[in-house]
């Protein structure tokens, strides 16, 4: 499949092509090694079956060749904090942006079959988007603090760990726990979520005591930024300090908090997204936060890295202001401000997130044996963390796109999509 001499290479690969080689790439690998130069990469059968120098990697005779002179390879990105139903034909996005997997952390009842059933669709080829990790509807108390995305209310232990249960045999691939589930509840959640070896995730209320539970609780991760304006520095840092010692994941998602400036609300991003979602957005009410507080919110991720913690990239999208695809560029964004290094800031959208999803032998870096998901981008993001916007390639599953190409699809469907009230 390799063009002939002086013949202009395709522009992707053909239908059929059994192997593709990637060459003349730096490669990024996510594990923390240093930036390759002058890599090559070979994928077969959906899976990286060689990656490293250039010299020492001989390309298969049946092999379609992507020279990369100038760019650098990276894992797939993983958004950690989405919510895919919100708004219909958005799913695109995410992968025009990059996005190989995503984890779906809610969805109504109603919407679940539809969701898992996408999940398998994009596993086998069929439809367009990242592969999805699914958790359903959340699991809150008696008095539930979600509407849109109203789960079971539990009020015993038996209820508890009958949810879970009944979550399981549905399929998903993660357990999310809501802001009205008491501690002692969750507790019992918990427990039976590891016995089915699923992982744990809360979206937790903004209080010192109800957060310091739901860490000590024995959830394996926690959703959404702290903040309250009667948490002292010392709370910070002991919430901060039991999120480090517990290796808790935490997803932060502090694109979804930023102060309403010019920035924000007028974001050029958005000229590529639907009528129907900026519609959305104009009747939706988010609490954005002052300058002030989210400085105290940024603050206590800084202190959360300090101590440990293990920080994970997700979004919330699409709440208000919040664009699917594009808003994990911006959270990474965020999360160098933090203190994070660039590869600290790569890594929380690529190797942690992959563990944080108990995949870590599938995904998250570029190894050889893992599926074969890679973005191809333009200058080196270790010096510039803007070079992942600058997208040229997408790989997921083996299967290669020009990013360009998967932002005009993105853009027709999502034009085409409509909301359920308009149809």
């Amino acid at each position: 499949w390799a063009p002939r001499a002086g013949a202009p290479a395709p522009t992707k690969p053909p239908p059929g092509a059994r192997a593709i080689a990637i060459r003349g790439v730096t490669i990024l690998d996510g594990t923390g090694s240093a930036p390759l130069r002058n890599g090559a990469i070979v994928i077969r059968n959906g899976r990286i079956a060689a990656v490293g120098p250039a010299r020492r990697i001989p390309l298969p005779r049946d092999a379609w060749v992507l020279d990369a002179n100038g760019l650098t390879a990276l894992p797939g990105l993983i958004e950690m904090h989405a919510h895919t139903t919100v708004q219909p034909g958005l799913l695109g996005y995410w992968l025009a942006l990059g996005v190989t997997s995503l984890r779906d952390l809610g969805c109504s009842e109603e919407r679940l079959p539809e969701l898992l059933r996408w999940r398998e669709e994009i596993a086998a080829g069929r439809r367009r988007g990242p592969r999805l990790f699914v958790s359903g509807p959340p699991i809150d108390g008696d008095r539930p603090a979600s509407r849109v995305f109203a789960g079971a209310r539990v009020r015993t232990e038996e209820e508890a760990v009958a949810a879970v249960a009944r979550l399981a045999e549905r399929g998903v691939d993660v357990i999310k726990l809501y802001r009205g589930l008491s501690p002692r509840l969750a507790r019992a959640a918990i427990a039976e979520a590891h016995r089915r070896r699923l992982p744990v995730t809360w979206d937790y209320r903004w209080n010192f005591r109800y957060v310091l539970e739901a860490v000590l609780a024995g959830t394996d991760g926690l959703e959404h930024v702290y903040y309250s304006e009667r948490s002292s520095r010392a709370e910070l840092e002991q919430l901060a300090e039991s999120i480090g010692s517990r290796r808790l994941w935490f997803t932060p998602t502090l694109v979804a908090f930023r102060p309403p400036d010019a920035a924000v609300v007028d974001d050029p991003d958005f000229r590529y997204l639907p009528d129907h979602l900026l519609a959305f957005w104009r009747g939706l009410f988010w609490p954005m936060e002052t300058e002030q507080e989210f400085a105290t919110m940024q603050t206590f991720v800084r202190l959360v890295r300090q101590y440990g913690g293990q920080i994970v990239a997700g979004t919330d999208a699409p709440v208000k202001y919040v664009a699917p695809g594009f808003a994990l560029h911006r959270e990474l964004a965020l999360l160098r401000q933090c203190g994070l290094s660039p590869l600290e800031a790569i890594q929380a959208a690529t190797r942690n997130a992959a563990r944080a999803l108990h995949r870590e032998s599938e995904l998250g870096t570029l190894e050889r044996g893992k599926r074969a998901d890679l973005i191809l981008v333009a200058g080196d993001p270790l010096r510039d963390l803007g070079a992942l916007r600058r997208l040229r390639w997408v790989m997921q599953e083996g299967r290669l796109h020009r990013a360009a190409d998967l932002l005009a699809e993105a853009r027709a469907i999502a034009a085409a999509a409509r909301p359920a009230a308009e149809r």
